[in-house]
């Protein structure tokens, strides 16, 4: 469960500028590497120069541990408690319920593992989960293949001909609207079984990409693939000699540009 806190505070006069120094020395510290925030914002009030308010939300209890544990932030707590007003200190301890700019994350696995594992194991209901039934995907073999019957189709291909594939998760980002996800895997792979009507090679390796998403609410309804290797390509383009489409449009539009 994510945690959100509020914080109010008061400078004692003489003492505004350290105050605010030392609460902007959060960001630092956070940015450093204490892992599990989600929002840290530090506040001045416009009509009170000596008000201070801090917002912070965290992904649990065990992010904020980690967080109030460090030998630093009881340092910091130490240097801010003589240069602020004790009486003038409220301080709220909520569950944040909706939020805009960034993502609370639904206990579980995250999308990229639900694909991952969608992905390894050809799981129907799984895909059906994880996919708007309105899905495009933009793949070099097909751009693009619209539709969820479209898409299971093509993963349905993969397991025919690469039998007891085996997928792995290795990097994942999503943005802070929760509406964008990224990540990297690898295929672990041997082409025993006929690929489009091909014949196996027997070929083993492994075939990393890239995926960029568009989720509507919840779900992938637009995925990007970016090989990063050229492993199975090498079957498809060279072995089998397969065609792939020319013309690969980019749907969304340019955001910028060189000449």
């Amino acid at each position: 469960m994510a945690i959100s806190y509020f914080v109010r505070m008061r400078a004692r006069a003489g003492h505004e500028q350290a105050v605010h120094d030392l609460l902007l020395s959060n960001l630092v510290r956070i940015r450093a590497g204490e892992h599990g925030n989600l929002a840290f914002a530090v506040h001045r009030s416009r009509q009170d120069p000596r008000e201070f308010w801090l917002y912070e939300t965290w992904i649990d209890e065990d992010a904020v541990s980690r967080h109030e544990s460090g030998e630093a932030f009881k340092a910091y707590k130490e240097r801010l408690r003589p240069l602020v007003e004790g009486e003038s200190v409220l301080f709220g301890d909520t569950e944040p319920l909706a939020v805009r700019g960034y993502t609370i994350a639904p206990p579980g696995p995250t999308l990229p593992e639900r694909f991952v594992r969608a992905l390894g194991t050809n799981d129907a209901e799984l895909l059906r989960e994880i996919y708007d039934p309105d899905v495009v995907l933009y793949t070099p073999l097909g751009w693009p293949i619209r539709g969820l019957d479209a898409v299971q189709g093509f993963i349905g291909q993969f397991h025919g001909g690469y039998p007891g594939l085996r997928v792995t998760l290795h990097d994942q980002f999503a943005s802070a609207d929760g509406e964008r996800v990224c990540f990297r895997f690898v295929i672990h792979f041997r082409n025993s079984g006929p690929f489009y009507g091909h014949a196996p090679t027997g070929e083993v390796g492994t075939m990393s990409e890239t995926h960029a998403v568009r989720l509507r609410d919840g779900r992938i309804v637009e995925q990007f693939v970016g090989d990063n290797n050229f492993s199975i390509p090498h079957l498809e383009l060279v072995a089998w000699q397969m065609s792939f489409p020319r013309d690969t449009p980019d749907p969304n539009r340019v955001i910028a540009e060189a000449p």
